[in-house]
């Protein structure tokens, strides 16, 4: 008896109509199930769609981040990024935090500050910039434990990129995920 319940049970959890495998591409626009989730959503690719250019996404590697440096505007100094119009937004696996960190235009700069970007953001730069005493942090999401950002292709004079977030699960529906697509100006495409 108790082997025939264990072959039951087996062949109920096994059983090939409750796997469910496709073939099929992901979708490139997911919305989160969350509201606040796809406020932040919203948020994040109206930020990068707007700014003139992204000049870098670096991966986790040499530091525990995920960052994507962003040229905001092109304000002065044309054609050169200057330190107040850059923004470095991170987000740490261990904190499952989105900051965004950018120069306070109303602090003393940073005298031991470089006053240009190079032209290839580093992951050096990026713990750089984190750690200038004329940068502020705004705290955009918690509770995020994993952001990816991958190339699709081009659009037109644009990059297009897939914005992939993951929030933990907070209640009995699991995790909640949601996915868009943008089309940004890259400083430099191979730089993702």
């Amino acid at each position: 008896m108790c082997v025939t319940g264990a072959l039951a049970a087996t062949a109920f959890v096994a059983r090939p109509a409750w796997l469910h495998a496709s073939a099929e591409p992901v979708p490139d626009v997911v919305p989160a199930r969350v509201e606040a989730h796809r406020d932040l959503m919203d948020l994040l690719g109206s930020f990068l769609s707007r700014s003139h250019a992204v000049l870098a996404v670096h991966a986790r590697g040499r530091t525990p981040y995920l960052e994507i440096v962003v040229w905001l505007e092109d304000a002065t100094n044309l054609g050169h990024p200057d330190p107040g119009e850059i923004a470095v937004i991170s987000h740490s696996e261990v904190l499952e935090t989105i900051v965004y960190h950018a120069l306070d235009p109303e602090a003393d700069a940073d005298p031991d500050a470089s006053a240009t970007i190079p032209g290839a953001p580093s992951p050096d730069f990026c713990r750089a910039w984190r750690e200038r005493t004329d940068v502020t942090r705004r705290l955009l999401a918690t509770g995020v434990t994993r952001v990816q950002v991958e190339p699709t292709g081009r659009r037109d004079d644009r990059a297009r990129l897939r914005i992939s977030l993951t929030w933990g699960a907070q209640s009995t529906d699991g995790a909640d995920k949601g996915s868009m697509l943008l089309d940004v100006i890259m400083d430099a495409p191979d730089r993702l």
